[in-house]
This record gives structure tokens, C-alpha cells and sequence, in this order.
């Protein structure tokens, strides 16, 4: 009678401690895939920052550039002040002879 009770005690025993073995190894498979998950959040969001700033990059570059051939062409222009003007226009070059040839100038003044 006590050893009928005696073994079932100790089958409950073992297959307590075997479910129990089973629960810790579910939680640290549990903690392991959420550890996993969140390394790979921390990766995904790493990678996600380094292609943002590699499209950031891109685009200063791209203004660089842009700066860049504004600031030529400004100095070109500066280097040509009468062309940007217009000052080298024909019709200048015209107007000059047409000063020489006015009468009412005073031969010999300055200018």
C-alpha cells in the first residue's frame, strides 16, 4: 500500500522536475530569440543609420558640387565684368567713334 504511493510520489517528482526542465529550457529559448531579436533590431537600425548618412553624404556631395560650379561661374563672370554687364557690346564700340566724331566736343579735352 505505501509502495504504490511511494512510486507515484516519486513519478510525480520526476515529471515535475522534467516539466520543470522543460519550462527553463522554453524561457531560455524564449530569452535567447528575444536577445536574437533584439540584436537584430540594434543591427537593422545600425544599417538603417549608416545607409541614412551614406544618402546624406551623397546629397552634401552633390550640394558641394553645386556650390562649387556657382562659385566658377561667379568667378568667371567677375573675371569678365564688362561682358557681364554688356559693356563689350558692339553697339559701345559704335558709340565711342560716334563720340569722336561729334562737333560740339572741345578738341583736346580730357575725358
Amino acid at each position: 500500500m505505501f509502495g504504490s504511493k511511494s512510486r507515484k510520489i516519486t513519478d510525480l517528482t520526476r515529471a515535475l522536475r522534467l516539466r520543470t526542465a522543460e519550462r527553463d529550457a522554453a524561457k531560455a529559448d524564449a530569452r535567447a530569440a528575444a536577445y536574437a531579436a533584439r540584436k537584430a533590431a540594434r543591427l537593422y537600425a545600425a544599417q538603417d543609420t549608416a545607409e541614412r548618412l551614406a544618402r546624406a553624404l551623397r546629397a552634401c556631395a552633390g550640394y558641394r558640387a553645386e556650390l562649387a560650379a556657382a562659385r566658377r561661374y561667379a568667378a568667371s563672370l567677375e573675371a569678365r565684368p564688362d561682358n557681364a554687364v554688356g559693356l563689350d557690346h558692339p553697339d559701345i564700340d559704335a558709340g565711342a567713334k560716334w563720340q569722336d566724331r561729334r562737333r560740339d566736343v572741345i578738341k583736346g579735352a580730357v575725358r
